[in-house]
């Protein structure tokens, strides 16, 4: 039997939406003040920071956005000397993208930024809150985890997303330096 919902699902998916829309918008605005680049190429050298030795094909089906977008926004990083691209010795026709020592610079300094926006937003919260939201949060990712492989499905992207709730990547993440 289906217990009854104090809440419909759909108000917290919408609600999920939601801040997440904003979150983008906020974090794309202060990004482009600075001067720097946008959110989606924040999100694209985080995305070859954390990963790295991915190829242009990997880069767009790890942040599910097309080739074309992600080739964009690798010229323009590219341009700014953020990146770099290497042949790959296992496949010598597919490039390998990485983060040069200006992109590594570049994304510590967008945390950085980020992070003292955030601090001023969450100051209105308390800390038993934002404690409480983060454990409710990874315990959806993990229903959501656990219930795409019950169904047998796996998907090699959804995997590496999902295992970046591991400490590596939380301790990568937080690293100050």
């Amino acid at each position: 039997m289906k217990k009854e919902s104090l809440i419909h699902p759909r108000l917290i998916v919408h609600n999920i939406f939601r801040i997440s829309f904003v979150m983008n918008k906020t974090i794309n605005k202060l990004l482009e003040k600075e001067g720097k680049m946008t959110f989606s190429q924040m999100r694209t050298l985080m995305g070859i920071m954390f990963h790295p030795e991915m190829s242009q094909n990997d880069i767009a089906r790890f942040l599910d956005v097309t080739k074309a977008a992600v080739s964009r926004q690798i010229e323009q990083l590219h341009k700014k000397g953020m990146l770099e691209r290497k042949i790959n010795p296992k496949n010598r026709r597919e490039k390998i993208i990485a983060l040069t020592s200006n992109g590594t610079k570049a994304v510590k300094e967008a945390f950085t930024c980020i992070d003292n926006k955030m601090e001023e937003l969450f100051e209105l919260v308390s800390q038993n809150e934002l404690v409480t939201l983060n454990k409710t949060l990874h315990r959806m990712i993990e229903i959501i985890h656990m219930s795409i492989k019950t169904k047998g499905r796996s998907d090699p992207d959804l995997d590496r997303m999902f295992s970046m709730k591991d400490p590596e990547f939380a301790d990568k993440l937080m690293q100050k330096d």
